[in-house]
């Protein structure tokens, strides 16, 4: 702290801070405080500066979620600073945040734009982001700090990397597999794939909920049996028609039961035709002729009609 004199005869005291703070300033003459004027000591409050990009971090109120379903929503904090390292505590107008969203390990753009509005939040004095993924795999997401007139900066040794990995099982499973019609008699088959509710195929057996298939309408003829898991999130549904006069078609309804709700999955109507094992016996008509150079006990002979 410097003072010195000037022409009037007054004391100017000069000092500086790098810290924001709130000070007291003692002001003492032989060892007293001063009375006169404002008295001592005098209060003075020192606010951070202007927000630095290169000061700024990712908050540890909560710690980034690295590990997320696909489709789970998670936050992260931005604590925004000066050039001093001075937390700034008030929104930082203009400035804002927001990030976008790499695909590991290569860094590839999976969320070139911007991915997901951050907001100020007062209670946290931060920048509070949502963030949430769908696809299956290894996500970086960058935070960036952003004015009017675009990007700024982005945040040094913000960056996080979410491993996202596939969701429950779903309505949204498909059917990738469906029959073919044959003949009687001959076993089919169909396949279901389990999928999340964002379309991400499971690789793993269900977790929730499980499949189930039925005729429509009923087949008293007909069976279905399964499901049987087979792997890779597959499951696997046989069924056969043990008989049949005619060409006939039929409805299959594949449906996905939860603990709380059941719904046909996606796709998970299928049309199906059974094809008679036996050939059929085609009755013609004929015209019937008189012939005498035949045997007289045939009483008549039959050629195609026509």
């Amino acid at each position: 702290m410097d003072y010195f004199r000037d022409s009037s005869y007054w004391y100017n005291v000069e000092w500086t801070t790098f810290e924001a703070s709130t000070y007291n300033l003692r002001i003492t003459f032989g060892g007293s405080d001063i009375t006169g004027g404002f008295g001592s000591p005098q209060s003075a409050t020192v606010n951070p500066g202007s927000l630095s990009v290169s000061k700024c971090s990712l908050g540890s109120s909560p710690n980034p979620v690295t590990t997320l379903a696909s489709g789970t929503e998670s936050v992260f904090q931005i604590k925004v600073a000066d050039a001093y390292g001075n937390e700034i505590l008030t929104n930082p107008t203009p400035y804002t945040v927001n990030y976008t969203v790499l695909q590991a390990p290569n860094n590839e753009p999976a969320c070139t734009t911007l991915c997901s509005l951050c907001n100020w939040e007062d209670s946290s004095n931060s920048f509070k982001c949502k963030y949430t993924r769908f696809v299956s795999s290894s996500q970086v997401i960058v935070p960036k700090i952003y004015n009017a007139a675009g990007l700024v900066g982005i945040i040094p040794l913000a960056n996080f990397t979410v491993d996202i990995s596939v969701g429950d099982d779903s309505p949204q499973s498909t059917v990738i597999s469906t029959p073919v019609s044959s003949v009687v008699g001959s076993q089919r088959f169909f396949i279901v794939q389990a999928r999340d509710l964002y379309n991400v195929s499971r690789t793993v057996i269900n977790t929730v909920g499980v499949f189930s298939a039925n005729f429509t309408p009923a087949v008293s003829s007909a069976n279905i049996q399964g499901p049987s898991y087979i792997g890779g999130g597959q499951y696997i549904f046989r069924y056969f028609l043990t008989n049949a006069t005619k060409y006939r078609t039929v409805s299959i309804e594949v449906y996905w039961i939860g603990p709380d709700f059941r719904s046909r999955i996606f796709n998970g109507t299928l049309t199906d035709t059974w094809i008679p094992s036996s050939p059929f016996t085609l009755n013609v008509p004929a015209t019937v002729h008189r012939n005498p150079n035949r045997n007289p006990k045939f009483k008549a002979d039959t050629w195609p009609n026509g």
